[in-house]
């Protein structure tokens, strides 16, 4: 009987279970093309949110649903860049365009996460001419050399951190310094968490497992 029901389980688990939170944030001017779809992480379907100002903006997921989610940007030059010198490819818009520090570290603040819990965070790094890139603190580390524009290459143009966390107030941060332009093209953020089932994935699940109990006793 109990291994009717997880044989159940198995077959009723991956129906409709809903995917562990994305949220993706493109950096750009209003009239830049917004980015869609993968990077590094996502699907080919993904939305993102396009952030043309410091904020404070509300997000919403890789599905177009709100996610409670707030940004912030803080520090750094206020100002948002839009491939001034032409070297960015027109053929990645999340490439494209960025906000900068001139020199100045600023701020990336996330409100309205999860309690003390940890996130794969996932940031991109590449100006508009060589070595525009960033060095990462906070819940993320490492830097970039902005010499990739075109694919992603980690610690080339991304860095990422496996298990950033969210603090008791559900607030996460990093910071983007450098000696330059230090830039911020976006990035992307997914709660580490388990995927949990839809209702009506449970539904079936159990209907399933009910109706192997009843065979076995039969």
């Amino acid at each position: 009987v109990m291994a009717a029901a997880i044989a159940a389980a198995a077959m009723f688990s991956g129906i409709a279970s809903t995917q562990a939170a994305l949220i993706n944030v493109d950096i750009g001017w209003s009239n830049s093309p917004l980015y869609s779809g993968a990077a590094v992480l996502g699907l080919s379907g993904d939305q993102w949110n396009q952030v043309t100002n410091y904020g404070p903006i509300s997000l919403n997921n890789s599905t177009s649903a709100s996610s409670g989610v707030s940004l912030s940007l803080t520090g750094g030059s206020g100002s948002i860049h839009s491939n001034a010198g032409g070297g960015l490819p027109t053929s990645n818009a999340l490439l494209q365009d960025y906000a900068y520090g001139n020199g100045n570290t600023f701020t990336v603040t996330l409100n309205g996460l999860a309690l003390n819990s940890s996130y794969h965070l996932v940031a991109y790094s590449v100006g508009d001419n060589s070595g525009q890139g960033g060095t990462f603190g906070g819940q993320l580390a490492g830097s970039t050399t902005a010499t990739q524009r075109t694919s992603y290459e980690l610690g080339v143009n991304y860095q990422e951190n496996l298990t950033a966390l969210s603090n008791g107030s559900g607030v996460l941060t990093f910071t983007v310094a450098g000696s330059g332009q230090n830039i911020l093209n976006g990035f992307q953020i997914a709660d580490n968490a388990p995927a949990i089932p839809e209702p009506a994935s449970l539904g079936l699940l159990g209907m399933g497992a009910l109706a192997l109990l009843g065979r076995r006793r039969k």
